[in-house]
């Protein structure tokens, strides 16, 4: 037995540098979940999902378990001599260092794939990864000992990194506590067993993510493009046509429609917290301390739901609608996957946001989970104002307008926000025909707005033009009641609308267009 032991140490001290450069390795493939788990600073914090001791050992076990697998191919390759597995090996390596290189894009938000392919073209960008490919594969098969002693060295230096990594995750696993989110259904249940009567006035308020007033209804939109039920709303009901955001951030449009008070400025204290700046005023304040409009129904006696992305709401205001829920936006889990395996697997598949197998796949699994959210809200009889922000149409292309369906293909920059925008009408529909089902549309005010418009200068596409203006639809119950609105507003008054709404103040779209004059 001590033959055996002396014996197998032996073998681990002849393959010190195998054992370094596999674990070492494996590490740095996770650095973007290393990241964004336990190196986040304060703002990274705030847009990451709850820190919790699945995702924590996810990621221990993850690293663990890939730098044993690398360590045994590395021991196969090298026991057998084999030129051609050396010339593998050699080219498995070269092609690894594109994973922590890609995280540390990634880290650098003002580099995007999208710029390079921008920048170059997509023939250049085309002829640039030919070229990176070419390059690679034949150093790999040209020069395999070196390219092998090179990489090595590289993942030999940064393995200090090793023991950073696992110590601060190990810390966090013994002082983090697990969590799990109640469900918006039930939640939902909850609200309908305690109510005691239903909402006599309800308002559904529905912001879509960059919704653009100038490509969704003027003459840019493409002929082949139907938004049948964008087109029904804006003709059966209030649409205003030169409305605009209170800001061009969805960090400071979204509390500005919360709080109904223009921000200048948003900065972010942690995972909890966003310090605002009144663009009015100069005040700075706490959006967690300030009035907002889930606190002025709850003083009427009503109730409210909120579902969003990108910001995390819950943690903020979520004491003040009776029903939240929050999706973080482009990040490496989704807030509902608490499974151990479910974690592992989209950590595995974080480092390779380059494609778009990852990030895509993560953008549609959270407009579906706000869809679902949805879905059981708007049609809630006891909820007098439901807020869902949702993800599209902002980047990335998550849909294709021809198949009708979901794609994770979808890289074109010339009609991607267009296949986005239909799927923005096709869920309106969905939530129209889910409320009809119910019978909670004929009493429902129906509000279609956007946070933000498209912004050129960040995707300088199409005609390369920016226009200030955002769609701003109201359906009110009556029937057949179309008002044009042209003059200039800003839909931080939403705030005010909805109030004077549930109020019994508005009732009709004149009413609301002459109130907004």
């Amino acid at each position: 037995m001590k033959t055996n032991v002396k014996t197998y140490i032996e073998k681990l001290r002849s393959n010190w540098k195998d054992i370094l450069v596999s674990f070492s390795l494996a590490n740095l493939f996770f650095l973007r979940v290393w990241h964004e788990l336990i190196f986040a600073d304060p703002e990274g914090q705030f847009y990451f999902r709850t820190l919790d001791q699945v995702s924590i050992a996810a990621l221990l076990l993850n690293v663990f378990l890939l730098g044993a697998v690398i360590l045994s191919l590395f021991i196969l390759f090298q026991k057998n001599k084999n030129n051609i597995l050396q010339k593998i090996l050699a080219f498995v390596l070269f092609v690894s260092l594109i994973f922590p290189l890609n995280a540390l894009r990634l880290l650098a938000t003002e580099i995007s794939i999208t710029d390079i392919v921008e920048f170059l073209g997509r023939a250049g960008f085309g002829v640039l990864i030919f070229l990176i490919a070419v390059s690679v594969v034949y150093l790999s098969f040209k020069l395999p000992d070196r390219i092998i002693n090179a990489v090595s060295i590289i993942y030999i230096i940064f393995s200090p990194f090793l023991i950073l990594s696992f110590g601060q995750g190990l810390w966090a696993f013994a002082t983090t506590d697990s969590f799990a989110q109640e469900s918006v259904s039930e939640m939902s249940k909850e609200l309908a067993q305690e109510a005691d009567e239903e909402a006599s006035k309800r308002v559904v308020w529905f912001i879509f993510d960059e919704l653009d007033q100038r490509l969704t209804f003027e003459e840019e939109r493409p002929d082949d493009l139907e938004i049948n039920e964008l087109d029904n709303l804006k003709n059966d009901g209030f649409y205003a046509t030169n409305a605009h955001a209170p800001e061009d951030e969805t960090i400071l449009s979204m509390p500005a429609f919360t709080i109904g008070e223009k921000v200048k400025n948003a900065d972010p204290k942690g995972p909890a917290e966003l310090k605002l700046t009144s663009k009015e005023t100069e005040e700075t304040f706490n959006w967690s301390e300030r009035k907002n409009i889930f606190d002025e129904i709850s003083v009427r006696g009503g109730n409210s739901a909120l579902s969003g992305i990108y910001l995390p709401y819950c943690r903020i205001i979520g004491d003040s609608p009776d029903i939240c829920s929050w999706h973080p936006f482009g990040t490496i889990e989704h807030n509902k996957e608490y499974n151990l395996t479910e974690a592992m697997f989209n950590q595995l598949l974080a480092p390779f946001a380059i494609s778009p197998f990852n990030q895509r796949r993560h953008a549609i699994n959270v407009h579906k989970s706000v869809y679902d959210d949805a879905k059981e809200l708007v049609t809630n009889p006891n909820l007098d104002l439901v807020l869902i922000h949702w993800s599209v149409p902002h980047f990335p292309w998550i849909y294709d307008r021809e198949m009708a369906d979901f794609s994770v293909f979808n890289y074109d920059l010339n009609k991607g926000y267009y296949d986005n925008l239909a799927l923005v009408d096709q869920t309106i529909k969905d939530m129209r025909l889910a409320m009809e089902s119910d019978g909670t549309w004929d009493d429902t005010y129906f509000i279609v707005s956007s946070d933000h418009p498209w912004r050129m200068h960040l995707f300088p596409t199409y005609d390369e033009k920016f226009d200030p203006r955002i769609p701003f639809i109201i359906r009110t119950p009556a029937e057949n009641e179309k008002v044009t609105h042209t003059e200039d507003f800003n839909t931080v008054q939403t705030y005010d609308i909805i109030l004077s709404i549930l109020d019994g103040e508005l009732n009709s779209a004149e009413e609301i267009s002459n109130w907004l004059k």
